[in-house]
């Protein structure tokens, strides 16, 4: 009022630039009764009660705004037309937002508009403002949060963290689980720890079958959250980025069968340097959905689940059991399956020569797991892959090379698998072994690599992906008291027929061991043979 009242009168058709920066000039104080009225009005303001206003929201329609509001998976802003409000997803968002900025129209726009403005009456200040508009359209968006991973990291688990790129050294950090077979309803631990001095600030678990399907699961700790990516709860991530050492989880395996499970974590040391896709050992589905074939339970006698494929006979138990037992047993076991829904057991004598023919096929037989994704634990022993074949025997086309042949407590070894000839390896497990037969933990994880648990944590060192292979290197760190001579065992695997079993390393002789004679070239240590064990269960038959 006092700025129509001072300049009243006076001619201001003057054009006035719109970036023109206003100068806060206030008019002076000229007219009294102006002045009386601006006073009273300001008195008569302040003489106004304010009512406490109403909430016209319940409790449950508050309670859902807040929760909106603390979602990091949405964006929640005012529509470009129209006085509504519009939810989306943050991804998408980003997205759309990038694709928009990176577009060659919207530069090509740009720049004819800065060059239309350098012809007319622009400053210099409006002309740099446009250019740096200009490059902005170039960069894109990268969203980052200390609360845990965002949906986009879900397939490939990489942090969105400004282009940094994962680490390709081995892992400082490692994934255990404290079993490797599960059935409907298990309850598995998952630990994700670290494996030298390095912490963690953010971790994104996920368990994935062979199909890569991601498998529900988890139980929450503190500081965690679920991420849905495919289904609810098929993820978890942290809620906050202090340094851990490590987190325990509760993973309920699936009650239904969905083939072997493989947890993996990515672990975030820094916003530069983090570790995706750490595996951990498969944990194999002990009810593997069968074949043409239905599990079958035969009144009060035996629960019968068999495959054709799932079925290996053992020759070491004797000459007579072969692979066609393995297809008589299978073919039995439809004729008992295509059968059951007739009556033509109604001889009792006639069942029981059935069930012991079964039995006696049975304890012929044991049950294999394999894998492309790492040896499993019933190779600690003999080293030998369950692969339905027999180690070669002929000359070694791989040598585990050495760069020391003697050790103090806590030196470390650099360890090489490597090929001698044409011949690359796929697989390999590797072990320390000293005089007595102990195997001596002691291995880093390199990339493409895990832990196996034989008698001890990281003990065994074996693949986790079965491409060819010239060679592989290990660090193994000596123990740092006296553990007597040591020798590295390597199970090289070119393919599921042929492979070697237990190349011995030289020697690393212990400098510490008092009176000790060192090994020689080529010694290994006692291995107890391979046994197979034939448990036969007395079974409970009809009586008359």
């Amino acid at each position: 009022m006092r700025c129509k009242f001072h300049y009243s009168g006076k001619n201001n058709n003057k054009h006035i630039h719109p970036l023109y920066l206003q100068s806060g000039h206030i008019p002076p104080r000229g007219n009294v009764a102006l002045e009386n009225y601006l006073i009273d009005t300001k008195l008569d303001i302040s003489k106004l009660e304010v009512k406490q206003f109403r909430d016209n929201l319940s409790k449950l329609e508050r309670k859902a705004l807040i929760e909106l509001k603390h979602n990091d998976s949405i964006y929640i802003s005012k529509a470009d037309k129209n006085n509504t409000t519009v939810i989306v997803n943050k991804i998408d968002y980003i997205k759309a937002g990038t694709s928009h900025l990176n577009m060659f129209e919207v530069l090509l726009l740009t720049y004819r508009f800065i060059k239309i403005l350098s012809q007319q009456s622009c400053t210099t200040m409006e002309l740099s403002c446009l250019s740096i508009l200009l490059l902005l359209s170039w960069c894109s968006y990268v969203d980052g949060t200390s609360q845990g991973a965002l949906r986009g990291a879900c397939n490939d688990m990489t942090p969105q963290h400004s282009g940094n790129s994962p680490q390709s050294s081995a892992p400082p950090f490692q994934i255990t689980v404290d079993k490797t077979m599960y059935e409907g309803g298990d309850v598995i631990t998952v630990n994700l720890s670290r494996t030298a001095t390095n912490q963690f600030k953010g971790f994104f678990i996920q368990a994935r079958n062979q199909d890569g399907t991601k498998i529900p699961g988890f139980t929450l700790i503190q500081n965690s959250k679920f991420l849905q990516c495919d289904t609810p709860n098929d993820a978890v991530t942290h809620t906050e980025p202090s340094p851990k050492d490590s987190v325990t989880f509760q993973f309920n395996a699936p009650t239904t069968s969905r083939g072997n499970i493989t947890i993996v974590a990515t672990a975030v040391e820094s916003f530069n340097t983090f570790w995706v896709r750490i595996p951990s050992e498969t944990i194999v589905d002990l009810a593997p959905a069968p074949t043409g074939a239905s599990s079958t339970i035969l009144p009060n006698l035996v629960v019968v689940t068999v495959t054709k494929n799932s079925i290996l006979c053992s020759k070491k138990v004797s000459s007579h059991c072969t692979r066609t037992n393995s297809h008589i047993l299978y073919s039995f076991y439809v004729i008992l399956v295509k059968t059951k829904r007739t009556n033509i057991f109604n001889s009792v004598s006639t069942m029981k020569v059935l069930i012991q023919h079964l039995l006696l096929l049975l304890s012929c037989c044991y049950f294999v797991h394999g894998t492309s994704q790492g040896a499993l634990k019933d190779a600690c022993d003999s080293m030998v892959p369950v692969h339905q074949a027999n180690p070669q025997t002929g000359t070694l086309p791989f040598q585990i090379t050495l760069d020391k042949t003697s050790y103090n407590g806590s030196d470390v070894v650099a360890v090489t698998l490597v090929k001698n000839s044409t011949n690359q390896f796929k697989g390999y497990l590797i072990q320390a072994i000293n005089q007595d037969g102990t195997k001596i933990p002691g291995f880093e994880l390199i990339q493409n690599s895990k832990f196996l648990q034989c008698d001890n944590p990281n003990d065994a060192v074996t693949h986790t992906e079965a491409s060819g292979k010239d060679s592989v290197t290990f660090n193994f760190t000596a123990p740092a008291t006296s553990r007597g001579n040591i020798t590295i065992f390597a199970t090289a695997v070119e393919s599921k027929n042929i492979f070697w079993v237990k190349i011995p390393s030289e020697t690393i002789v212990d400098m510490a061991s008092t009176g000790a004679s060192p090994a020689s070239t080529g010694a290994s240590p006692t291995i107890l043979p391979n046994v197979v064990a034939v448990t036969f269960a007395v079974v409970y038959l009809f009586k008359y």
